[in-house]
């Protein structure tokens, strides 16, 4: 009983989550972003660090992204309206247990091709990245 209302107390005073940055960005303008981004304190990078997402889909999304060797603070700097997009593809996602547990075991071999939507995307990126700045 007292753990039933630990729980239940600790839920109901817990911080509100922004309903904004709990959906798809894809859905919302910069400006509503930008500004839930702020009152929680946070940066649009910080959006896809998996210790501060604020979206189930995303901590898998970061975590993806970190797989690849993304560096999200470039990323957002240079692709964010893709990445807004790639948002909506991981919330809207059917394989998602199929990408924790590549995700849980490592399986870094290329398989994420087969079932991430946004694999490509982060590839891509990933390649941007790694090319020497001119």
């Amino acid at each position: 009983m007292a753990a039933l209302k630990l729980g239940f107390f600790s839920r109901l005073f817990a911080p509100r989550r922004n309903a904004v940055l709990a959906s798809s960005l894809a859905k919302h303008s910069d400006q509503e972003i930008d500004t839930a981004l702020k009152q929680a304190g946070l940066t649009r990078a910080q959006l896809f660090g998996a210790a501060s997402a604020t979206a189930k889909h995303r901590v898998r999304m970061s975590s993806m992204m970190a797989a690849l060797k993304v560096d999200a603070k470039e990323a957002v700097a240079h692709h964010w309206p893709q990445l807004k997009e790639a948002d909506e593809a991981c919330r809207r996602c059917a394989q998602v247990g199929r990408c924790q547990r590549w995700l849980k075991w490592g399986w870094y071999n290329g398989a994420q091709k087969v079932f991430c939507p946004n694999a490509e995307l982060f590839e891509r990126i990933a390649k941007t990245q790694g090319e020497p700045k001119r």
